[in-house]
């Protein structure tokens, strides 16, 4: 075995595990749509925290999950979560990445492809579409330039070079797909830390989770594509290294492992 693929698997066994977390009693939702490809889009997400990868408790403690909702997320309350999770809905990330891409490939705005937005069209749960529609106002006000130009320099260094064990150089096509799965994967493992938290309800996260499985039906194909979609979105927007090669791993483990919910394909 090569230093680089025993660097992976030590790194994968130290974030991840050898197994998927399981939760004593699994819930039988996860297996029907559009749950199951909610939940599905989280788990490389979920599985770096440490979260249950059958159950829709995340069955983190107490002092580590406030901790990760206040350091990462910003979301102390009620209304801090929901402008949390409405931004991730609207998809902030993905909407830098496809303007970078466009910009770095010199064509016309708007033909990389973003975010769902059918947000605007029901099935988000009330208070996250108004986060969401808070986070349309908020971008028309002040679009993110800086942010875009950095994008713009990492999707330069990665374009053509990154790729990963599993799935090898990522190809042009894998760019256009977009990075939809880096804000659905985050916006999945977030809902289900705040309903733990008791900053949501538990209808409201499963309204999430629903509603992200049906964007990622619509906009995947296959569980491939999801996850290289996440670590794309992840390098081009934060840069590829040693946390990078760990989300790469645990990717790859979920794709191999026989308990994980990626082995019944996203489209049946």
């Amino acid at each position: 075995m090569s230093t680089f693929k025993q660097f992976l698997r030590a790194l994968k066994d130290c974030l991840g595990g050898k197994n998927l977390r399981q939760a004593h009693e699994s819930d039988p939702r996860l297996k029907q749509s559009p749950m199951r490809e909610g939940f599905g889009v989280g788990l490389i997400n979920s599985e770096q925290i440490s979260a249950y990868a059958n159950a829709l408790p995340t069955g983190l403690d107490d002092a580590k999950r406030q901790e990760g909702l206040t350091n990462w997320w910003g979301a102390t309350d009620r209304e801090s979560a929901l402008e949390t999770l409405g931004g991730l809905a609207y998809g902030n990330h993905t909407r830098i990445y496809a303007a970078a891409l466009d910009q770095f490939l010199g064509r016309t705005p708007g033909t990389t492809a973003g975010p769902s937005e059918n947000w605007r069209t029901g099935g988000l749960p009330p208070p996250i579409a108004e986060g969401a529609e808070l986070a349309a106002t908020q971008w028309a006000q002040e679009p993110p330039h800086e942010r875009i130009a950095q994008t713009v320099d990492q999707i330069q260094r990665a374009y053509r070079e990154l790729g990963d064990e599993k799935h090898g150089q990522y190809r042009p096509a894998d760019y256009e797909r977009g990075v939809a799965a880096w804000d659905l994967g985050r916006l999945v493992t977030v809902s289900r830390m705040c309903a733990d938290q008791g900053l949501i309800g538990a209808a409201e996260r499963d309204g999430i989770v629903a509603w992200a499985g049906a964007s990622t039906a619509e906009q995947f194909a296959t569980w491939d594509e999801v996850a290289v979609s996440y670590l794309i979105g992840r390098a081009c927007l934060f840069g590829w290294d040693p946390s990078w090669r760990g989300l790469a791993a645990i990717a790859a483990q979920i794709l191999d492992d026989a308990a994980s919910p990626w082995t019944i394909p996203l489209r049946r």
